[in-house]
């Protein structure tokens, strides 16, 4: 599995946090005493719809810009192209139709597997980040501000955080880039997301802490350095685990009005 440049916290850049939680993950360990479940998962592509939707258009600005798009429609309505970043990776552009289909189908949503623990009372409201490991974060975030509008907002020098739009959230470009002293432009150019963090509501630290360790999940406090969870003048408070497959899943205060962005 891809390495999560991020392995040591969420929004926290290199340092010791990030080297004990680096070293704790190559060798197993596990976060509030629980082992740490093996990673039996990939995340190798994502899709944005996209507006206003023309496809003859958007498939002309699309190879007028080099890109070389390519159509995957399932002639009831769903269109759409993938395109390829600097890394490699697969962008899919589509026109908005699985909104809809999603919204028909809700009532009706079901599953025959059972429930691995007792629910929670956590309500997802905002698309904290995803955690996009590229080969030059520098490089990747003009890509996408280029081509999907997404919005850079401050550079840490090894990582931007992007508003990917109004009503839905951020991402974390992070990676080498060409100041870097250990950038080497010769390297294969790869990318992957190596955590998906979600804001959630209610959010207080002991209970979600309680919530974590009575299902006996694996758990990492992240603040991104700024001092303990408990601290009112902390602004930014999480916490990881691993869903069942091992990925690295991260849940926070962050919400459409509290973004928690360093302006």
């Amino acid at each position: 599995p891809p390495r999560d440049p991020a392995a040591g916290g969420g929004r926290a850049g290199a340092g010791a946090a990030g080297a004990a939680g680096a070293a704790g993950a190559a060798a197993g360990a596990g976060r509030g005493g629980v082992a740490r479940v093996p990673v039996q998962s990939s995340w190798d592509s994502f899709a944005w719809a996209i507006a206003p939707w023309n496809a003859k258009k958007v498939e002309a600005e699309l190879k007028a810009r080099g890109l070389n798009p390519v159509a995957d429609n399932d002639g009831k309505g769903c269109e759409s192209f993938h395109v390829k970043d600097p890394d490699g990776f697969d962008v899919q552009l589509t026109n908005g139709c699985m909104i809809k289909l999603r919204k028909a189908s809700k009532a009706n949503a079901k599953s025959d597997t059972p429930a691995p623990f007792e629910n929670t009372n956590f309500t997802t409201v905002w698309l904290d980040h995803i955690s996009f490991g590229v080969s030059n974060y520098k490089e990747s975030y003009e890509w996408y501000h280029a081509l999907l509008g997404w919005k850079p907002t401050y550079d840490e020098g090894s990582q931007n955080e992007v508003e990917i739009c109004d009503d839905c959230g951020n991402a974390l470009i992070r990676g080498g880039n060409a100041f870097a002293p250990a950038y080497n432009p010769a390297a294969p150019r790869r990318a992957s997301i190596g955590h998906v963090s979600f804001g959630i509501t209610p959010f207080d630290p002991d209970a979600v802490a309680e919530a974590i360790d009575s299902r006996h999940l694996s758990k990492q406090v992240d603040t991104a350095n700024r001092g303990d969870i408990h601290d009112p003048k902390v602004t930014y408070k999480s916490f990881h685990t691993t869903t069942a497959q091992g990925f690295n899943l991260q849940f926070s205060n962050a919400s459409k009005t509290n973004r928690t962005v360093p302006q």
